[in-house]
């Protein structure tokens, strides 16, 4: 039971694991289908969106902001407009942020599954700011973890409404050279990626950074964060660098569509997250037989990586920089870890299960 005409909602069409992973999703599952695309915010992957189906934008940032919530509110009318119009079987939300489209776009008439890529905080400051939509409006519910899973149940999410489909590395990923045959380099590098934002630890990252590279010197040790972006987090950013003496060996990359040239160049992946629903660079560095170091109550990371990676028990700096240390002076010990995540993933984290889980999902709320 499919769906043949399905409207998909996102927050934003950047190069971030939510909006690679729903479009992936759609061209998988919905390839058949009519597919109309409503993204409140653009970004690199806009083209990528447009290739599966019409796309619309809401939100422009080169408008004044008085003038943008004006644009806003007129594209808005005009998509539910059109999409009554049209008629849609199925709306699938890619995220909790883009939830409020539901109501702005007027598609309470078709079943509302929703892709929950939030846990703790995010869904707390969610819920406060719209209180009862996460229960109110979606028929179903896809949680990317056990432990976002556990958060909608004690939001009051029933049960049974909740599957927990994790997520997968895309189709995309290319051969590169894993971190597994490399073997002993006079350099090594570190690597960090995502939006930065405190959830993604970006303190925590540079503090070990700096306790890893004075106890091994600057000659060892390179620090390579992927995502960084110019706005004032990542001025933050930049200025959190140069307070701890670090620009000579922490280089920050801009988020593009061309992640894994850059995950090629990394010999450790440090996930530094405060909260981390699932990760989907986690899971792209294991199956590239990069050793994934991680802590424990960061929620998704820890649950991803399970013993084939370094899973820190508290969230510390030192604890960090000691496994960054550790693992930087065993190349068989990276050997050995780098296999047992590229296996892992193979086994628990293919895109033929997930997808298979999500099909059902779906088809359970047409149903």
């Amino acid at each position: 039971m499919k769906a043949s005409r399905v409207v998909a909602l996102l927050h934003e069409l950047s190069t971030t694991g939510a909006p690679r992973l729903t479009l992936d999703i759609l061209e998988a599952v919905y390839a058949e289908a009519s597919v109309r695309i409503v993204s409140w915010e653009g970004g690199p992957l806009f083209d990528v969106a447009r290739r599966i189906g019409p796309t619309s934008v809401l939100q422009h940032a080169h408008l004044v902001r008085g003038w943008a919530g004006v644009s806003r509110r007129i594209r808005a009318a005009e998509q539910a407009v059109r999409l009554g119009r049209w008629n849609p079987e199925l709306v699938y939300v890619s995220s909790v942020l883009a939830l409020p489209l539901v109501r702005m776009l007027r598609l309470r008439n078709a079943p509302v599954v929703l892709h929950v890529h939030e846990l703790g905080s995010a869904l707390e400051w969610f819920e406060r700011s719209h209180p009862g939509l996460i229960l109110s409006i979606p028929d179903r519910y896809v949680a990317v973890s056990p432990a976002v899973a556990h958060d909608l149940v004690r939001m009051g999410v029933p049960l049974e409404a909740v599957s927990v489909v994790p997520p997968y590395v895309l189709a995309s990923v290319p051969e590169v050279l894993p971190a597994s045959t490399r073997g002993d380099q006079p350099m090594l590098v570190v690597g960090g990626a995502g939006n930065p934002s405190w959830t993604k630890g970006i303190d925590v990252w540079l503090l070990a950074a700096r306790e890893a590279v004075d106890r091994m010197g600057v000659d060892r040790l390179r620090f390579v964060w992927l995502g960084w972006r110019d706005n004032q987090e990542g001025l933050q950013f930049r200025t959190m660098v140069s307070r701890l003496g670090l620009d000579a060996v922490v280089e920050l990359v801009p988020e593009t569509d061309r992640p894994y040239d850059q995950f090629a160049r990394f010999d450790i992946f440090a996930m530094t997250s405060w909260e981390e629903s699932a990760s989907l660079v986690v899971l792209e560095a294991m199956a590239l037989a990069i050793p994934v170091i991680c802590f424990a109550p960061t929620g998704g990371p820890a649950e991803e990586v399970g013993e084939a990676g370094v899973v820190i028990p508290a969230i510390s700096p030192h604890g960090m920089a000691d496994a960054i240390v550790d693992l930087a002076q065993s190349a068989q010990k990276r050997r050995v870890i780098g296999s047992a995540g590229a296996e892992r993933v193979r086994e628990h984290f293919s895109r033929e299960k997930s997808l298979a889980k999500l099909t059902r999902v779906f088809d359970a709320a047409l149903a």
